[in-house]
């Protein structure tokens, strides 16, 4: 960080609110939506190791730390103080498929840019040069 301080992750796991930047964050009609979405379902079906090593490394300390030294070996629990939660949407198909890209969609006069993560906003003026330049003229 700019005052030298570290920081490790990210460490994605599912959030069971929209907005849920605290691990006390919950919306029942939001869970309900989340996990009965069968893009989802999909997705950990055919990643269930994969998911449940996410959410255990988000869970136990110990779990974190094992995948953690991986990048810096010396590392130990003392080393760590939690830090905050970020929020960020990854869309998911109907598939169960990770959309990787961008993804546009025009629904008669509305255009949607759809999957616009972290680079979002540093790509915005050429996302913008593509949809004047693909959707608009």
């Amino acid at each position: 960080m700019i005052d030298g301080s570290k920081e490790l992750g990210p460490n994605a796991v599912l959030a069971l609110k929209r907005d849920g930047y605290f691990r006390s964050s919950f919306s029942f009609s939001d869970s309900i939506e989340i996990m009965s979405y069968p893009g989802l379902i999909r997705f950990i079906s055919r990643n269930f190791i994969f998911s449940i090593n996410e959410f255990s490394s988000s869970i136990f300390k110990s779990s974190f730390i094992s995948k953690a030294k991986k990048m810096v070996p010396d590392l130990n629990s003392k080393m760590l103080e939690k830090g905050q939660a970020g929020v960020r949407a990854q869309a998911v198909s109907a598939q169960g498929e990770l959309l990787m890209d961008f993804d546009i969609l025009k629904k008669r006069n509305q255009i949607h840019i759809l999957n616009a993560p972290s680079p979002g906003a540093t790509s915005s003026l050429a996302i913008a040069d593509y949809v004047i330049e693909n959707y608009l003229n």
